[in-house]
């Protein structure tokens, strides 16, 4: 190449952040075409390479095309940048002066801004001209300005219960409901993936070994799901990269932890430092937009906080073996509350039969100061059978109780009478409170003595008093009893998970997953169970005479 001539590196830029592409002449094509006019017209300068950043912010140089432009330039491999003008460059007032003013030359770079009508070589007063600084300036201005306005569109979004952003969890594609907002919708192939996600976690496999199992099964990763999905949907060449379609434990993970699979909508969890610095922070949990049964739940709420439960739990996993103990992470000592580790020993009968065991993990380990707890898996099991099943004997019984009174109408009755005693007391409220007005009235005019006024002038406070009681106690009967009378009315799924165990005969994990919180066991055998569901079915036993016969 002719010495005389520039080796030129044509940059082009077009950002949806900065509001480029709202200006058809920002559009990457755009430029190329006068970029490459503005070279043609030019003896001296050759394009060597383009250099594209579609998609990327102007307010930081952290972009694929510009480092690739730095790293020629580095090389010595172009000595000319050119742009179709300095908003394409960046938006950075400080970052794009630096660039200017100490990178370009000290590398000898040329740079020709187009529609500003600059060029460091031909007319170095061009760079220097207190214009350019004016119009960084203006630029930086510009992409503060587009920030504010996105997060303000953003907010409005939120507060109107649209769906924001352009991401979509695995399992789910952008549409709309009947409303015409933006939803997720199910993508029913990998929606059963992720219910199988969700069923592999329950059976006890670790979130590596459900990966294990995904890779070999073939299973198209979300990253690549993703890129196949969407160049089928933009009609171009499905790239080859099998390589990269792989399951790791970290994509497990959030399947398993990210909520909107139970069907909530969940918005600005996360928020950007400021327009310049683009790392997202995350949010408390306070700061949430959630939106409760937005779409179709892939999940079940109830299966989902059973996954929970396992996957904050390291005891509740499959051996190496592929096997699971029976409690494994449901055990608990009652006096230091560590899990209960389990142990085999031999029979002692002479064989060499092997028998299970479950000690407290502090003991075992010489941890605490804790004794052993120690119960063999054959006592355990029979004791927590028997729990169970008494549970769901009490659990019959009460939905028995109530589902006969609700049929009665008796409850409902009973509350059309609270609510009119407390028809009743307010009335007599509004007139002791007359009947006080006018004592005071009768004390003013002189007709009653200052004595005899505050004497009334009590009683009749104390009884509005005693009265204002009565209404919070209905109040609150009545609040309960609703309460009561929803968890019986809506069929609600808990008192199902235990009526429909009746009779149980053997214990195995989704029964113990299904109803059992943690079993704590004493040191003298016995257990404690905390069932789930046990604040629902306190309520219940608590209140079960308000809907008896002889209440």
């Amino acid at each position: 190449m002719d010495n005389n001539v520039w080796r030129v590196g044509a940059y082009l830029r077009l950002s949806v952040d900065d509001g480029d592409d709202k200006i058809e002449s920002n559009s990457i094509t755009n430029q190329r075409k006068l970029i490459n006019q503005y070279c043609k017209s030019k003896d001296d300068l050759a394009i060597l390479n383009y250099y594209e950043d579609d998609g990327f912010t102007g307010t930081d140089f952290n972009r694929p095309g510009f480092k690739e432009l730095l790293s020629d330039i580095k090389e010595n491999n172009i000595n000319c940048v050119i742009v179709k003008d300095l908003s394409r460059f960046g938006r950075n007032y400080i970052e794009v002066g630096n660039y200017l003013e100490q990178v370009f030359p000290a590398y000898g770079i040329r740079f020709i801004a187009i529609g500003d009508n600059i060029d460091s070589y031909k007319d170095p007063n061009s760079l220097n001209n207190m214009v350019v600084p004016f119009k960084n300036l203006m630029n930086d201005e510009y992409a503060r300005d587009i920030s504010n306005k996105v997060k303000s569109v953003f907010r409005s979004k939120i507060a109107n219960d649209e769906l924001c952003g352009g991401g979509q969890p695995y399992g789910y594609i952008r549409g709309k409901n009947i409303e015409g907002k933006s939803r997720f919708i199910v993508d029913p192939e990998p929606a059963e993936i992720v219910r199988k996600i969700f069923d592999y976690a329950l059976e006890g496999y670790s979130k590596q070994q459900i990966a294990d199992i995904l890779n070999e099964m073939c299973v198209d990763s979300p990253s690549y799901y993703r890129e196949i999905t969407l160049r089928k949907k933009q009609g171009k060449k499905i790239n080859s990269f099998k390589s990269k379609n792989k399951w790791y434990e970290s994509s497990i993970n959030r399947i398993l932890r990210n909520e909107v699979y139970v069907g909530d909508m969940i918005q600005n969890k996360t928020k950007r430092i400021n327009y310049k610095l683009h790392d997202a922070i995350k949010q408390p949990r306070s700061e949430w937009s959630i939106l409760k049964d937005a779409h179709e739940p892939i999940i079940s709420r109830e299966k989902f906080q059973l996954v929970q439960d396992i996957v904050l739990n390291r005891d509740n996993r499959k051996t190496k073996h592929g096997s699971m103990l029976l409690f494994s992470g449901h055990l608990r000592c009652s006096d230091c509350h560590q899990s209960l580790i389990s142990y085999t020993s031999k029979v002692q009968d002479g064989t060499d039969d092997m028998k299970r065991y479950y000690c407290c993990r502090g003991y075992r380990r010489k941890k605490s100061n804790c004794s052993s707890h120690s119960i063999s898996e054959d006592e355990l099991k029979e004791l927590v059978l028997k729990a169970i099943n008494t549970q769901i004997n009490l659990m019959i019984d009460i939905n028995t109780i109530i589902t006969q009174s609700l049929n009665d109408k008796k409850s409902i009755i009973d509350n059309k009478i609270m609510k009119k005693n407390i028809s009743e007391c307010q009335n007599e409220i509004k007139n002791i409170s007359k009947l006080k007005l006018n004592v005071y009235s009768d004390y003013k005019s002189g007709l009653l003595s200052e004595s005899d006024y505050f004497e009334f002038k009590n009683v009749y406070e104390n009884k509005i008093s005693e009265l204002q009681r009565k209404i919070e106690t209905l109040e609150k009967q009545i609040e309960d009893s609703n309460k009561i009378i929803d968890e019986i009315t809506n069929g609600a799924k808990w008192i199902k998970e235990f009526t429909k165990r009746k009779g149980l005969k053997e214990l195995n994990r989704n029964v113990i997953n299904e109803l059992i919180d943690w079993i704590y066991v004493t040191e003298d055998k016995n257990i404690e169970i905390k069932f789930k569901y046990q604040d629902k079915f306190n309520l219940l036993a608590n209140n079960l005479s308000y809907f008896k016969n002889d209440k």
